[in-house]
């Protein structure tokens, strides 16, 4: 038999020709109508094959493919695909179309984006084709659920849905959404079905079935689920998570069933819970899972676990309980076990969410001790503790290892080593099997884990025991492809969608500037990047040396982050970059972040952009040549602003820009000129309802124009509160200050800065009163002269 040898991706323009070439090198055109049906039908299969979303486009091509391929349109299995960016005319050729399946794909995952309103359309359209929807990935707004309830026909065609609340509250989908029993796989997160179990009896094919963030589960109890769940000989995959924490469900169980009265799913290979405990002993009492390969469990309250009920459950699975390998993992929220056998993927994960640690131990404990006859076979044992060491005896350490007393190979990572390994000291009474002790290498500052792992040898010297002890040493990439684990060579092909996002997001992270060299390594990442570019938070980065016109055009219209900051080891900008400047903030709907070193000539371009930047998030302004500047009047920025930094540049209409931001994070002016002065009445009024600023400071560079506009201070019920102001900076006259904090409270406030200029009179005597009522101030309030003869300087650290 010959190998069938790889063929190479096609890509085929809008006329297509083959060249074959004779012996005698005499060139010949064969056209695409002299192909045979056979070879075009191939060829579509391939094509189909690598994209299934884009078959349309092939079938433009010739009247001929058209005829082949809706003549074999069920063995091809066509779909019409709805997704992100589906143009409304595509709507209107459904009909021209023959009636094939439709898959609406709009969300449905916490790496995608929800649909814009204006996709709302689209995706109506193609659900009201109720009788052709095969398949549903979408994620839920509000007024989506509005309009679903004009759907009255049930997805008679339906396989595949999909369902996330897109906005993280609870949805209930409309009663007349149903669906038919040729459903298959139903995944849900955060999303509630009217007649649940009703529409669950019917789905006799299902395959997998995944109830994510369940609030309320009273409408769902263990005995109905596991009832509706009989009959569904074909599912393979159960996952349901329960966020509610009260334990509703009556300590008064009723009796198990008798064996003949269990469920039995007989193809079910992976079960996934977290939630109650209680919930979770009346699932495993009612069922049987014969071929049961892996097992997660998660639970809330594991104090009132019953675990021989699992241990009963896990008895009935037809697996061999040897050759296995369990891990427990310790950190600050939970404890899990992780019970894995090399020749089938057999898996037991129990977390345990209780605190103290030293209750989570005893707690792991008593469910090893109840689940010691599955784990009598373990011969490999890691223990890692995470969480920072306390002052834990090691008993209880030895209390949980004493179940794995066949444990051959011990592997001890994490911040608790030095207790496991004292635990591990009589081996000949705790693990007399133990052969290996694999642990990270101790450092010069582990001496206590160097002392208990030689003490540990010693005693396993005068007991008779023979024993090894290794350390765990890093690995550089390189050397793990020497081994075998990493092929030196994969296509990118090969990999998943999820897999290819996660590589993003990391390189995302690392370097948020360049993602758009690796968006031009494959058509399928740019498909997947541009499928949810904002949970990805996509921008394109435009600096003095970029060419902002030619970039802008080739890329969607992604928000615009301009970085024109500089700094004095940086050239000043040239007139060409400038101009780069200015195309990418002309663009003000699209502007989200501004670093910007204005110059003379800068800013007399700045004042020809009328309209606001409602997008902004981040402003940083700087005087370029130390020269006070004043930003144009027409420069205006929206409610979004988290950031707001300035140096040398005065800012008309300050109080009135300042006062709809009320998502202000950080506020920093500093170097204020003359003309920059606000009577401090109207700056405390414009931060008024701001309850995120955590960070001001005000920093003027000399005397105001005229001191004897400070009012009296306000009645103690008119005072602005800033309850996240964390640092309070301030440089200036006494008068403004004292006038400032008179009219404003901040109960959080741990740090304080103040720098007043040289002056005739100090007045602070409302600064006093202002740090009495902060709720966490420090007890010692240092004051001191800095080296400068014409300033103050009072500094209050909390």
């Amino acid at each position: 038999m010959h190998a069938t040898p790889k063929r190479a991706p096609l890509m085929f323009p809008q006329s297509v020709t083959l060249r074959s070439e004779s012996p005698r090198k005499v060139s010949q055109q064969v056209t695409i109508e002299n192909l045979s049906d056979e070879v075009l039908l191939n060829i579509f299969r391939y094509y189909l094959h690598a994209s299934p979303r884009f078959w349309l486009r092939l079938v433009h091509m010739c009247s001929k493919w058209r005829r082949i391929v809706f003549a074999s349109q069920r063995a091809l299995r066509l779909r019409l695909f709805f997704t992100y960016g589906t143009p409304a005319p595509r709507l209107k050729a459904v009909e021209h179309w023959p009636a094939l399946p439709i898959v609406v794909h709009y969300g449905g995952s916490l790496a995608l984006d929800p649909p814009a309103p204006e996709d709302e359309d689209n995706i109506m359209a193609t659900l009201k084709q109720s009788d052709r929807v095969g398949s549903i990935n979408l994620t839920i707004t509000s007024s989506i659920l509005e309009k679903l309830s004009a759907i009255e026909r049930p997805f008679s065609q339906l396989e595949d849905l999909v369902l996330l609340s897109g906005d993280g509250v609870q949805r209930t989908l409309p009663s007349a959404f149903r669906w038919a029993p040729r459903l298959r796989r139903l995944h849900s997160t955060r999303v509630a079905f009217p007649s649940f179990l009703h529409l669950l009896h019917s789905s006799k094919n299902l395959v997998d079935l995944r109830l994510h963030e369940v609030i309320n589960p009273r409408h769902c109890s263990p005995e109905a689920l596991t009832n509706a769940l009989s009959g569904t000989p074909q599912l393979r995959t159960l996952s349901l998570h329960l966020l509610t924490t009260t334990n509703y469900i009556s300590l008064d169980l009723a009796p198990p069933p008798p064996p003949g009265g269990r469920i039995v799913l007989p193809v079910l290979a992976r079960l996934n819970f977290r939630g109650v405990a209680k919930y979770l002993e009346c699932i495993v009492a009612t069922i049987d899972a014969p071929r049961l390969v892996d097992i997660k469990v998660t639970l809330s309250n594991a104090f009132v676990f019953n675990a021989s009920k699992l241990s009963n459950f896990i008895d009935r699975i037809e697996i061999q309980k040897s050759n296995l390998r369990a891990d427990i993992i310790s950190s600050a929220s939970a404890i899990s076990m992780t019970i894995t056998q090399p020749g089938a993927p057999t898996r037991l994960e129990l977390r345990v969410s209780c605190d103290p640690f030293a209750r989570q131990l005893f707690y792991m404990a008593d469910i090893c001790n109840d689940l010691s006859a599955f784990l009598l076979s373990v011969e490999y044992l890691r223990i890692s503790a995470t969480q920072p060491p306390r002052s834990l005896d090691w008993g209880e350490w030895a209390r949980l290892i004493y179940p794995f007393r066949g444990a051959k190979w011990v592997h001890v990572a994490g911040n608790h080593s030095t207790s496991v390994v004292r635990a591990l000291k009589p081996s000949h009474r705790l693990l007399p099997a133990i052969d290996r002790l694999y642990i990270a290498q101790p450092g010069p500052r582990h001496a206590p884990l160097r002392e208990a792992v030689v003490s540990f040898m010693v005693s396993c010297r005068l007991s008779g025991h023979s024993m090894a002890v290794e350390y765990e040493q890093p690995h550089h990439i390189s050397e793990l492809r020497r081994t075998g684990l990493f092929p030196q060579q994969a296509p990118i092909e090969i990999l998943s969608d999820d897999v290819l996002l996660n590589i993003f997001q990391h390189h995302l992270h690392a370097s948020p500037r360049c993602w758009p060299k690796l968006a031009r390594v494959c058509r399928s990442w740019r498909q997947i990047i541009f499928t949810s570019p904002l949970g990805l938070r996509l921008r394109l980065y435009c600096t003095y040396r970029t060419p902002v016109l030619k970039h802008l055009d080739c890329w969607p219209p992604f928000p615009l982050v301009v970085d024109c900051v500089g700094s004095p080891m940086h050239r000043p900008p040239t007139p060409e970059d400038e101009d780069n400047v200015m195309a990418a903030l002309e663009q003000s709907d699209r502007v989200c972040s501004i670093g910007l070193a204005v110059s003379n000539s800068l800013l007399k371009k700045l004042s020809t952009i009328s309209e606001p930047f409602l997008e902004l998030e981040e402003l940083v302004l700087l005087s370029g040549s130390n020269v006070q500047l004043t930003l144009p009047s027409t420069f205006w920025w929206g409610h979004r602003l988290r950031t707001l930094r300035s140096t040398r540049i005065a800012i008309p209409s300050l109080p009135l820009l300042l006062s709809p931001s009320q998502d202000l994070v950080d506020l920093q002016l500093h170097e204020v000129p003359r003309v920059g002065y606000v009577s401090p009445e109207a700056f405390a009024n414009a931060l008024c309802g701001m309850t995120r600023l955590e960070t001001l400071s005000l920093h003027f560079l000399s005397f105001p124009p005229r001191r004897n506009y400070f009012s009296l201070p306000p009645p103690p019920g008119d005072r602005v509160v800033l309850p996240a102001l964390t640092c309070f900076k301030y440089r200036g006259i006494s008068k403004f200050l004292d006038s400032l904090v008179a009219r404003i409270d901040a109960p959080h406030l741990g740090n304080i800065d103040i720098t007043f200029f040289n002056q005739p009179t100090l007045d602070a005597s409302q600064l006093g009163l202002f740090v009495d009522r902060i709720e966490a101030r420090s007890s010692s309030l240092r004051c001191r002269r800095p080296g400068h003869q014409d300033d103050w300087t009072i500094r209050c650290v909390g």
